[in-house]
């Protein structure tokens, strides 16, 4: 089968992903092999190939990508739930599903955690990928497997922040920091969904505009300096109850916390290992800060994700899709923050 390998670190973008005839991989009794229809291209992948997110003997070579969408087409000996020809999405995380966390629905935080689908096993940039059968989903047929590769990451990671990690309650300001990413697009409109009034933070103005009909009642340029003063104006001089910050630099990081209200949450959602949180013990004191981060999603927050764009509730936004061969471009584009919203890869 094709496939693209990472052999080395990326420093610079260019041919760092080569295009391979590689064995399809052989599965276990609890696997499932899964024909790869489409796979997201994000920031998460892009910073595993940049050396960022994992390292050490056993890593590389490796085949990225996780977002996958796909048909089942076989399964192990004691695999009862899943079937060849079964539309599927992939969990990210992998999981046991045995220990106190995960039978209490948080997979997310598994006491036995085995890595990463696409870091630690290959991933959807490939044909074919091997999955445990635990780590699938399967899709209703009225979805599109295009546009639901958002769903496993890009819709599932907002819909926890949203309602496990920032709890927002109807008519809070929400500030989004990243608003036009590929997950923070989706966060937009998660946000709206669960009532609040939400800003959104980005560079540029198509980037922008993009948030605005996503949802955003507000928007602020973070290339304009003194943007923070905008949102106390807008907000009556409250500041944010919620600030949700998909970069992660120490800029954005301040000047998140700063434009927190009283009792405002601040949800760090870039997992950038140099990178450092630095506030004054004072402010979160005297104003009863609360700093946390949020860490992918559970099982069921996919599930729940799943029925909210199958209902329409939630609308996937992908600007930009590629073949196969393409795919290492289009990190490119989104590092630069060319494209607004998720990129995808097509397989079959």
């Amino acid at each position: 089968m094709k496939a693209m390998v990472l052999d080395n670190w990326v420093k610079n973008w260019g041919s760092n992903l080569k295009i391979r005839e590689v064995p399809v991989p052989a599965i276990a009794s609890d696997e499932a092999l899964v024909r790869v229809d489409w796979c997201g291209v994000g920031g998460t992948t892009s910073n595993f190939m940049k050396g960022l997110l994992a390292s050490g003997a056993g890593i590389l070579p490796r085949i990225p990508g996780h977002e996958v969408t796909g048909t089942v087409e076989k399964v192990g000996k004691d695999v009862r739930d899943f079937s060849p020809g079964d539309k599927v999405a992939v969990y990210f995380y992998l999981f046991c599903g045995r220990c106190f966390q995960c039978l209490a629905g948080r997979e997310n935080l598994c006491e036995n955690f085995a890595g990463f689908v696409g870091i630690h096993t290959d991933g959807g940039y490939a044909e074919m990928i091997k999955v445990p059968s635990r780590n699938l989903f399967r899709l209703p047929g009225s979805l599109d497997m295009r546009s639901s590769t958002v769903i496993s990451d890009a819709v599932g990671t907002p819909y926890h922040i949203a309602r496990e990690r920032a709890k927002i309650v109807e008519g809070e300001h929400v500030a989004i920091i990243g608003a036009a990413g590929g997950v923070g697009i989706h966060m937009v409109q998660m946000a709206k969904l669960f009532r609040s009034v939400v800003t959104g933070v980005d560079i540029g103005h198509d980037r922008l505009t993009v948030v605005s009909t996503a949802g955003a009642e507000f928007t602020a340029d973070a290339s304009e300096k003194g943007w923070e003063n905008n949102i106390f104006e807008f907000t009556g001089g409250k500041g944010a109850d919620v600030v949700i910050d998909f970069v992660g630099s120490e800029g954005s990081v301040h000047s998140g916390i700063s434009i927190l209200s009283r009792r405002g949450r601040f949800v760090e959602m870039a997992m950038l290992p140099e990178q450092r949180i630095v506030v004054e013990n004072r402010k979160v004191i005297l104003s009863e800060l609360s700093i946390m981060g949020s860490r992918y999603c559970t099982r069921q927050d996919i599930a729940e994700s799943i029925k909210l764009v199958n209902d329409g509730k939630i609308k996937p936004i992908i600007s930009e899709e590629c073949e196969l061969e393409a795919v290492e471009n289009l990190h490119e584009r989104i590092d630069e923050r060319r494209i607004v919203g998720r990129g995808v890869v097509k397989l079959h």
